[in-house]
């Protein structure tokens, strides 16, 4: 919306009102867009960078991990199995059928 073109009369060509409500307009553009944009900054599955540091205050959570589990010892990783004999595997299912 341009709010210049609802001037009244007096003041529609009077240069420096023109300017005057147009600053006010750009800034209150400004404001608006950016208590927008804090919705896509919280998003947690798009957030980047500082985003994620301001996420981590409100939650309570560094971005720098202490305690954590290394990768390599994490279960979502592609540890080898266990090779068992055919009989273990057999007694493993609970089928019974294996002898120790």
């Amino acid at each position: 919306m341009n709010y210049t073109d609802l001037l009244i009369s007096q003041y529609a060509t009077r240069p420096r009102a023109r300017a005057t409500i147009q600053a006010l307009e750009d800034d209150m553009k400004r404001s608006r867009d950016g208590t927008l944009s804090v919705a896509g900054m919280l998003n947690i599955e798009t957030a980047t960078g500082v985003s994620l540091d301001v996420i981590g205050k409100i939650v309570g959570q560094s971005r720098v991990l202490t305690g954590a589990v290394a990768r390599e010892l994490h279960s979502s990783t592609k540890a080898p199995l266990m090779d068992f004999s055919a009989a273990e595997r057999e007694d493993h299912h609970g089928t019974g059928t294996a002898t120790r």
